[in-house]
């Protein structure tokens, strides 16, 4: 009887660790072991049982105690760091802090590439990294350091402008001063103001087919004709100098959607030829225009003061080559006029390869006076896209 009673008191037992109800030990870890200067680590805290126990732990960073699960240090060097959980103390463990990157080279770029005498240079430098150093740097012109980052010549003539940033010296690069009366013609530029801003880029955006808001089945094609100054960098681009000019056309329905009903369309090229802010539909038309001079919008944000502030607009485009294969060659050229009502005048002219890009969602939205409801593009035959193009970035 006692060997039988033994036998089931064995049987019946189990080990405190099969049946654990408490943790004994916590762990931290981090999702970094090093970083940069500059980065970050984030915690986490868990019990041998495996349950997350970082809201309710305390952590330390060489011995001091951190508000939160980040820690984001101040300087090179290894840390070592602990949590603290309902008694328990985790093992410490090491994290590695490294040096900032060094930056390598500095460009200095100018708002503008020319001005007339009286007119004023607005320069900036950047490095490698990204980095907006100007204010960090010593700019010269003409081998003499200025004060600031504006410089306004007092000579009409051509002016060698570099940077030096700490052990850094950018590359020289040239701006040039017209005299008073002159510099009045655009080159890859628009003339605003007696002051001329360079727009050494251009394309063609397409942003969509629409039903026109007067007339039931009578549809345009958009297209914006976008020149600008790109600056900054990759991941900071800007455009310091922006003109945009978008046209319609006529286009008739290719087929009928079998599935929907709804139209179908072969998209067109603009084509060359000269258009007015005062023509009007069904021949091609001027719809907006948007110019931005040295991050400084001409005209306002609101569509119908917009319209008021322009008096008259010629968009001739000379010639217009788009790619006939995908990544093909591409070129416009064109010269432009808008006359405002203030009595003020701006010239423009590109003349040069273009990228031609789909803007169906560009930043600037598609509603318009002049076109209304979007259609579904279905088909896109005629026009290519160039290789990697993508919607210039409007600010």
């Amino acid at each position: 009887m006692f060997l039988a009673l033994a036998g089931t008191v064995f049987l019946g037992s189990c080990s405190d660790d099969d049946n654990q109800t408490v943790a004994k030990s916590i762990a931290l870890t981090s999702n970094f072991e090093t970083v940069q200067l500059g980065g970050s680590f984030t915690f986490t805290v868990k019990n041998d049982l495996t349950k997350d126990v970082t809201s309710i732990s305390e952590i330390f960073v060489n011995d001091v105690k951190i508000t939160g699960t980040t820690f984001t240090p101040t300087a090179a060097g290894t840390y070592t760091v602990h949590a603290v959980s309902g008694g328990l103390t985790s093992p410490d463990i090491t994290l590695t802090v490294t040096g900032a990157a060094a930056a390598t080279s500095i460009a200095v770029t100018s708002n503008v590439s020319t001005v007339v005498l009286g007119g004023s240079f607005t320069f900036t430098v950047t490095n490698n990294l990204g980095a907006n150093v100007t204010s960090a740097s010593v700019i010269s012109v003409n081998n003499v350091a200025i004060t600031g980052a504006t410089y306004t010549p007092t000579a009409v003539g051509t002016y060698t402008v570099k940077a030096v940033n700490g052990a850094l010296t950018s590359a020289d690069f040239t701006v040039t001063v017209t005299a008073a009366g002159g510099g009045t013609t655009a080159n890859d530029s628009f003339v605003y103001d007696g002051t001329n801003y360079t727009t050494p880029a251009a394309g063609f955006g397409f942003r969509g087919i629409f039903e026109t808001a007067q007339n039931s089945g009578q549809y345009v094609i958009v297209w914006d004709f976008t020149a600008l100054l790109a600056a900054g960098t990759d991941d900071a681009p800007t455009t310091p100098n922006v003109v945009a000019i978008t046209s319609v056309y006529p286009i008739t329905p290719s087929g009928t959607d079998p599935d929907t009903g709804e139209p179908t369309f072969t998209a067109s090229a603009p084509t060359a030829g000269t258009i007015t802010w005062d023509d009007v539909l069904p021949s091609p038309a001027l719809d907006d225009i948007l110019v931005v001079a040295n991050n400084q919008a001409v005209f306002s944000d609101d569509q119908q003061t917009r319209y008021g502030q322009i008096d008259a607009v010629n968009f001739n485009l000379t010639s217009v080559t788009f790619p006939a294969s995908q990544g093909g060659a591409s070129n416009a050229q064109t010269t432009y006029s808008v006359n405002l009502t203030n009595g003020k005048v701006i010239n423009g002219e590109y003349s040069g390869s273009i990228v031609v890009y789909d803007a169906t969602d560009a930043g600037r939205s598609a509603r318009s006076a002049k076109s209304g409801k979007f259609v579904k593009l279905t088909k896109f035959k005629n026009v290519k896209l160039s290789k990697g193009a993508k919607p210039f970035k409007l600010k």
